[in-house]
């Protein structure tokens, strides 16, 4: 949680009105995800103007398994 907290920079959130952040967080035989979301409301439409994930995977049992999941490109602070 730590490391998409920080590199979301947490803390330094806006205080505008209709902005908000929330950050979530899970765990499963031994993985460990988060995620923090930056979203404006503005009436009834929300934006999701920011996604910061962080995933730690545990131990790798099967390299090809985790290669064909792992295997699509990224793109950080894409705009949805």
């Amino acid at each position: 949680m730590r490391a998409a907290a920080d590199r979301f920079e947490w803390g330094r959130a806006s205080n505008e009105r209709g902005r908000g952040a929330g950050i979530a967080a899970g765990s499963e035989k031994g993985g460990r995800v988060a995620t923090c979301v930056q979203v404006r409301v503005d009436g009834a439409r929300l934006d999701i103007l920011r996604v910061v994930t962080a995933f730690e995977c545990g131990a790798i049992v099967d390299l090809s398994s985790e290669r064909a999941i792992f295997s699509w490109p990224t793109r950080e602070d894409s705009n949805l």
